[in-house]
Order: structure tokens, then C-alpha cells, then sequence
């Protein structure tokens, strides 16, 4: 049976939470992708055709289902149709899919064969208070960090409340987790949840999700210009041996108005070299103490490097190197810096374009040379703290181990 340890959740999919202006609509989302799922739907058939070895489930008008997602099914008899498989193509209410091998009959058979939008898996909720919109997530994979995920998507003081000013949430690596109260040193950053002035602009509230079992992209559009910021959070791959706390979080200023004047409300990360903002749980030594971190790529952030389309052939150009996670001061070229800066590792499954447009935003592409026909997930964002929308990523939507 194939296995899909990257999942790609997206707000036009059928079911998918709201990610609005309610205190707790993070906390849902999350839940929503990472643990429970959602859009479970009964099938009315199942077929396989032998010819493509792909099988049919008609699942009614408005299923909501997209080409490229996992979708889950479950309940049928023959073995073969169930567990988790990628939609290839869609219609008004059929989905289809691609199975490894033929079932024990071309129609499925059972009492309730069921679709629907699986979770990431590989995570659980360890804790929640409802009334103070908290909760706590923990990675079941035995090769994570031993460190507990946080939200607190609440009237929390060290965020505005109100409807004029920005919604954010805090999102918290912590150590020694007993409680959503009690837990030890913490390494929090702010995460946006709001789509506040998106009506105004008359644009649609638009989040992404991509994530495994050790780590998380979340994309969601805020902010009077309606842009795009990308935050992560989760175990980079080290370049230190035997690290227990390669665990890194970034996210925004979390008091800055979302308005027209004040503009500084996307992550600072994106312009490589930057470290405001992006933190990992402790530094290389492993001694207690969160760091500042930074990213180094190609030119200044995703995107920028030269003109689209690119002068010389017309083309977009993905880099395929990594994206490096660099710990301590930022800034380049300078000898005191660089004495005081070490790479630690990289960012998982995602890669940088050398030049950007936005109409390859949330598109879905198949044929990056070099990626052996990977599906990759394009998202334009914020390409650094105010350059609201012009860098591009790249985000593959298989194995990043």
C-alpha cells in the first residue's frame, strides 16, 4: 500500500475548517489536519478499471475533493480500496484515484464505505482547555524531539483583542510538558489566524497546510494588502549528530496594526540573513537556552534573484539546494558574524524559486526537473516583513525523509 507521510491540507477543500476571526480557529485547524481529518462522505460505488489501475468513487455533487490531496477510504471488503491513496483526477461527484495493485473484485463491496480527508497523523492532542481556546500537541514518530507544541489561540495579554489590531496567535516549543500551565523553558513565536480587512479588499480568506509527522508549513493570507506569510514549525534535518533539540519556530511582529501605514506583519525570515523572529529550542551546544536563527539561500529571498519570466529563456527557475537553517547573529560578510553563526541544518521538502509571479500560487506541478515527477506545491509569499507579495516557494508534497 502506498504511504503519504507529507499531507497538503488547503481551505478550498471540501469540509476544511474556517481559519477566521474567532479566538480558537487555530486550534481547530490544526486539530483538523493534523489529528482528526475531515470531510467524511459515504460512496455510493467503487469501481476499478484495470486498464488505468485506477478505481472511481462516486461520492455525490459538491464533494469538495481536489486533484493532488490524500484522501482516505475505508469499510469496503476487498482490502485493496482501503487506506490512503492521491486523488489523480476529480469531477462534479466522482473522485478517482490510483491503487498499487487490483482488488479482489472490480466493485467494491461493504456495508459503509466511507472517503474522507485524512490527518497528517503521527500527532496526538495531549491537552485542551476550550474555555482559554489551548492546546497542546505532541509527535507520536519515536525519531522527533521530545518537545510539545503549544497554541494559545486566546485573549492572552501579550497579544491584542481587539478588532482594530492584528489576531495572532502564540505558538510554543516547549520542554517538560505536564500541563497547558506547567512545562518548562519554551521557545513561542506569534502565528496570524485572522482574515481581518481581507472583506474590505474583497479578497477570500486563503490558508495551506503542509506537513509530516515532525513538521508544519502553514500559509495564510492577512493583512490590509492581503498578503501571503509562511511560517513553520517543527525538527529541521541536522547537520549535528545525535540532536535532541533541532526544533525551530518562526511567525510575525504580534503587535503591529494589519493596516495600509504599518506594514511589518510578515515574517522577517524570508529575507535570508534576518534572525527576528526565528528561534530554535536550544543552539548546537545543547546547553538550556532558546536561539535566534537564520535562513541562507540564493540572493536576497525566494524570488527575487532575477526577473520573471527570466530574459533569457522565458522560464521559472526552482533552486534545488537547500534551504539552510543557520543559528546565532545574523547579517553576511562579516568576520566578527560569522564566528558567532554555525548551519545547523535545512528546511524539509522545501525549495526557493530564483524569480516569481503570482499567477503559479497554489498550483500544483509535477514536472520540476530534477524531482522525479514529485508533486510540488507553489505559494507565493511575503518575501520578507513588508514586501508583502513577491517571493515564491516551493513545497514538495512527498517523502521529505
Amino acid at each position: 500500500m502506498a504511504d503519504f507521510p507529507v499531507k497538503w491540507f488547503s481551505n478550498d477543500m471540501g469540509g476544511s475548517p474556517a481559519n477566521g476571526d474567532e479566538y480558537g480557529a487555530l486550534v481547530e485547524l490544526l486539530k483538523a489536519c493534523l489529528v482528526t481529518g475531515f470531510n467524511t462522505k459515504p460512496i455510493t460505488s467503487l469501481t476499478y478499471d484495470s486498464a488505468t489501475q485506477q478505481a472511481t468513487a462516486s461520492v455525490g455533487s459538491g464533494h469538495g475533493y481536489l486533484k493532488w490531496q490524500v484522501i482516505a477510504i475505508s469499510g469496503a471488503d476487498q482490502a485493496g480500496y482501503n487506506g490512503e491513496h492521491r486523488v489523480t483526477a476529480i469531477g462534479s461527484d466522482w473522485v478517482r484515484f490510483a491503487l498499487d495493485a487490483a482488488p479482489a473484485a472490480a466493485e467494491a463491496t461493504g456495508e459503509l464505505i466511507e472517503i474522507k480527508t485524512p490527518p497528517v497523523g503521527g500527532w496526538e492532542v495531549v491537552a485542551e482547555d476550550a474555555d482559554t481556546h489551548r492546546a497542546a500537541f505532541r509527535r507520536t514518530d519515536v525519531t522527533a524531539t521530545d518537545l510539545t507544541l503549544i497554541v494559545r489561540n486566546d485573549t492572552h495579554t501579550n497579544y491584542p483583542d481587539t478588532t482594530s489590531a492584528s489576531r495572532v496567535a502564540q505558538v510554543a516549543w516547549v520542554e517538560d510538558f505536564s500541563d497547558l500551565d506547567t512545562f518548562g523553558s519554551e521557545n513561542v513565536q506569534f502565528w496570524p489566524f485572522s482574515g481581518y480587512y481581507l472583506t474590505s479588499l474583497r479578497l477570500d480568506p486563503d490558508w495551506k497546510i503542509v506537513a509530516n509527522s515532525k513538521f508544519i508549513y502553514y500559509v495564510d493570507r492577512y493583512g490590509y494588502d492581503g498578503g501571503y506569510g509562511l511560517m513553520f514549525a517543527g525538527d529541521i534535518p541536522s547537520f549535528r549528530p545525535a540532536d535532541s533539540y533541532n526544533c525551530i519556530v518562526n511567525g510575525i511582529y504580534g503587535r503591529d496594526n494589519w493596516n495600509s501605514s504599518s506594514r511589518s506583519i510578515y515574517p522577517y525570515s524570508w529575507k535570508f540573513g534576518y534572525n527576528n523572529f526565528f528561534t530554535i529550542s536550544r543552539a548546537n551546544h545543547q546547553l538550556p537556552g532558546v536561539e535566534a536563527c537564520s535562513l541562507v539561500g540564493v540572493g536576497q529571498s525566494p524570488g527575487t534573484t532575477f526577473a520573471y519570466p527570466n530574459p533569457s529563456d522565458n522560464g521559472l527557475h526552482i533552486s534545488l539546494g537547500k534551504i539552510i537553517v543557520r543559528e546565532g547573529k545574523g547579517g553576511f560578510a562579516q568576520t566578527s558574524y560569522i564566528k558567532e553563526q554555525s548551519a545547523r541544518g535545512y528546511l524539509p521538502g522545501l525549495y526557493q524559486s530564483l524569480n516569481a509571479s503570482d499567477v503559479y500560487h497554489g498550483s500544483i506541478i509535477d514536472h520540476i526537473p530534477g524531482l522525479d515527477g514529485d508533486p510540488v506545491l507553489m505559494i507565493m509569499t511575503a518575501a520578507d516583513e513588508k514586501n508583502y507579495m513577491s517571493g515564491l516557494v516551493a513545497i514538495n508534497l512527498a517523502d521529505w525523509e
